[in-house]
C-alpha cells in the first residue's frame, strides 16, 4: 500500500498551492499509517480494490452479500467487504439515511459525497464502521467492527481511516477511467 500512496503524490500536479499542500500532507499521513500498520494486503473484488491489514486472517463470510471477510488474529476486529446492486440513480446520501434510520444506535460520525458514504456508530458495546462507494449501480462497502473497550481501538481506528481513504481513492480512479473510456 505504500507504493499506492506514492502514486497519489505523483498525481497531484497544478492547482492552488494551499490545496496541494493539504493534499500532500494528507497523503504523507496515510503513507505513515500504512507503514505503521505493517502494510496492507490489496485484494481485487469486482473491479474494486480493497485493503486490509496483513495481520488479519480470512474469516467466515457473515452474509450472502459478503465477498470476503477477515478477522484480527491478535484481537477482536472483524472486517467484511460486500456488494449489492443499488441502481444507477442511487445517491450516497439517501443510502446513508436508509442505513442509519434502522440502526437503533448512537451515531459517532457520518459523512457522504456524491458517490460514497461512511458512518461510525456504537451499539451493543461494539464500534461499527461502514464505508460504501457507488459505481455503475453497484454499492461496494466494507463493515469493520470491534469491541468498544478494545485495547486495540486506536489501531483499529487508524486501519479504518486508511481503508476509507483507499476505497475513496479507488472509486475516484475508476470514475476517471470510466469517463475516459466513454
Amino acid at each position: 500500500a505504500a507504493e499506492e500512496t506514492d502514486e497519489v503524490e505523483s498525481e497531484d500536479a497544478g492547482g492552488d498551492s494551499e490545496a496541494d499542500d493539504s493534499q500532500t500532507s494528507q497523503t504523507k499521513k496515510y503513507a505513515q499509517i500504512a507503514k505503521k500498520c505493517d502494510k496492507y494486503t490489496d485484494d481485487r473484488m469486482d473491479d474494486i480494490s480493497g485493503v486490509y491489514p496483513k495481520s488479519f486472517e480470512v474469516a467466515e463470510k457473515p452474509n450472502s452479500n459478503a465477498l470476503e471477510a477477515f478477522s484480527d488474529s491478535d484481537g477482536d476486529g472483524f472486517l467484511s467487504y460486500c456488494t449489492k446492486q443499488v441502481g444507477t440513480s442511487a445517491k450516497a446520501d439517501k443510502l446513508l439515511t436508509e442505513y442509519t434510520n434502522g440502526l437503533g444506535a448512537d451515531i459517532l460520525d457520518e459523512d457522504s459525497d456524491s458517490n460514497w458514504y461512511m458512518v461510525t456508530y456504537e451499539r451493543n458495546d461494539k464500534v461499527n464502521h461502514r464505508m460504501a462507494v457507488l459505481i455503475d449501480g453497484l454499492c461496494v462497502y466494507y463493515d469493520f467492527s470491534y469491541p468498544s473497550d478494545s485495547e486495540l481501538a486506536d489501531s483499529y481506528d487508524e486501519y479504518i481511516e486508511y481503508m476509507d481513504y483507499y476505497l475513496r481513492k479507488e472509486i475516484n480512479s475508476l470514475s476517471e477511467k470510466n469517463k475516459s473510456d466513454e
